[in-house]
């Protein structure tokens, strides 16, 4: 950090390195600081799409919902194809409720990319919209990709738990505990129910 500083000191509206810094309060958990250098580079370059990107990916996390489209639009508009923005946009969506275009959009997605994230968001989407089917084809196609994340297993005892699959819903709620998901947030999986 202290390099990246010091060469900005030098050259300040060198895009490059303001970018590094940027990745790096990411790395850092600096996200304020972070979304400025974005904010930056965006205005030293209107045509850097991945600035717009990240700056809309961090707005979404400060839940600069608006900021958020404007950014993901504007990627869409300058590369209609562009899949991170068509992914910030569905996971707006999907923070906004609107379940059936984040699913299409996901499903658009996943057409060209290949990535357990996708499927793991069309299925929390699938299972807010009590299409269950649906999110276990989703959840079949995540395990194949990375059998040991734990958000796997957290949205199996999920979707588990609303079939009213209690004993699967416990069993999946351990193994996500045991690959390191906050056994906190799980603890509602371990409530005595009813047979």
């Amino acid at each position: 950090l202290a390099d990246y500083n010091n060469a900005l000191a030098i050259t300040p509206n060198a895009v490059t390195i303001i970018r590094n810094r940027a990745l790096l309060y990411i790395d850092m958990d600096s996200t304020i600081r972070a979304y400025d250098d974005f904010e930056r580079i965006m205005r030293l370059d209107a045509s850097d799409l991945d600035a717009k990107y990240f700056h809309g990916m961090l707005a979404l996390g400060f839940g600069k919902f608006e900021q958020a489209q404007t950014d993901f639009e504007a990627v869409l508009t300058a590369d209609k194809n562009n899949l991170d923005a068509k992914r910030g946009v569905a996971l707006l969506y999907k923070i906004r409720g609107d379940f059936p275009n984040a699913i299409a959009l996901y499903s658009e997605v996943i057409k060209h990319e290949n990535r357990q994230s996708n499927y793991l968001s069309r299925a929390e989407c699938y299972l807010a919209t009590d299409q269950f089917p649906e999110a276990s084809a989703d959840l079949v196609e995540a395990q194949k990709l990375d059998p040991a994340n734990p958000d796997l297993y957290v949205m199996k005892a999920s979707l588990a738990d609303r079939q009213y699959r209690y004993d699967d819903a416990e069993r999946f709620a351990t193994e996500a505990i045991r690959l390191g998901a906050d056994s906190e947030s799980l603890k509602h999986f371990f409530r005595k129910r009813p047979k």
